[in-house]
């Protein structure tokens, strides 16, 4: 969907919205796991072999570049890669294999909730308030008598 086609959600919905937010983050990996992880890529998959220093930088590259995916995404990536790989995956296999799925879907439905907080933020106005009869007579009398006023 959209931006155009999302509607522009009240505040009610847009505090939900935002505490949906706020608590439905997921787990990042800490440094400890996803190096766990990789190491055990290591051992099934074809590589080159490293120095411990050049293994300690791809250590350190690898973990600057995965850590903002979450912790479920990268568990996926790395059953995906075992089955799927025939070297030791770089980066971008190990992002394009961590797409999709139950994650892939938990994080759509968490970027729409950001778009429509945006959209509420942006566009949202408070409802204008219809006069009643008596309100309509009323307004009317007045411009009457100011018309009268402007007259004489």
């Amino acid at each position: 969907m959209m931006f155009d086609d999302m509607p522009v959600v009240g505040p009610v919905t847009a505090e939900c919205l935002r505490q949906y937010l706020a608590h439905s983050e997921p787990p990042r990996p800490t440094q400890d796991e996803l190096e766990n992880m990789l190491a055990r890529l290591a051992v099934v998959l074809k590589d080159g072999k490293l120095s411990a220093d050049e293994a300690h930088i791809r250590l350190d590259i690898y973990w600057k570049a995965l850590r903002d995916l979450p912790l479920a995404s990268l568990h996926v990536a790395f059953r995906k890669l075992v089955e799927t790989a025939t070297f030791f995956p770089s980066i971008a296999e190990i992002r394009e294999a961590a797409r999709g799925g139950a994650v892939g879907r938990f994080t759509a439905r968490r970027n729409t909730a950001r778009v429509l907080v945006l959209k509420h933020e942006r566009q949202w106005t408070p409802p204008v308030e219809e006069i009643n009869e008596a309100q309509k007579v009323a307004a009317s009398e007045m411009v009457s008598a100011v018309s009268k006023g402007m007259a004489a």
